[in-house]
């Protein structure tokens, strides 16, 4: 199975938000596409997308810090939790776990947790923010793929070759 394409359903409204999670479809998408490549091709793959999920999770939540977000701290407690999965994978990566086995732990962790956590938690964050002006102008703007990886904040050799989230 294929983790499907991020549409205009999961938008959730918050520009910023949204990009991240163009960004993370597209990097799971391509370590699911390489399911029939070589090993290193998926280890290379399933780190950067653990490492952006990292980041993305904490972007996320100094934005909501900032915007004074009453749910923070459920939002956070869900995190937590996908991040013992993604916590998993990585321990998985760097053991090099057999990449089929590797690959079905990540299929799992999106088709469990991504797409319910956009429309479940993600959403109403964004619905705030629209009702909040003061809180979005305090939020601004989230970093980028390619500018984490330009400040050294994400490491460029995990990087796909197509990563462009402009």
């Amino acid at each position: 199975m294929e983790f499907p394409e991020f549409t205009d359903d999961l938008l959730t409204g918050f520009e910023g938000v949204d990009r991240q999670h163009r960004v993370l479809f597209k990097v799971a998408r391509k370590v699911l596409a390489v399911r029939a490549a070589a090993p290193e091709e998926v280890f290379k793959a399933s780190s950067f997308l653990v490492s952006y999920v990292h980041y993305h999770f904490t972007a996320e939540e100094r934005a909501m810090e900032m915007a004074g977000y009453p749910r923070l701290e459920s939002h956070k407690r869900q995190h937590d939790l996908i991040r013992k999965d993604v916590d998993g994978i990585r321990e998985a990566t760097l053991a090099r776990e057999e990449p089929q086995k590797l690959l079905l732990r990540i299929q799992m962790l999106l088709d469990d947790w991504f797409l319910p956590h956009i429309n479940g938690v993600d959403r109403p964050f964004a619905e705030y923010l629209s009702q909040n002006p003061e809180a979005w102008v305090a939020v601004g703007e989230l970093a980028s793929a390619r500018a984490l990886i330009d400040e050294g904040r994400l490491s460029p050799e995990h990087a796909t070759d197509e990563l462009d989230d402009q």
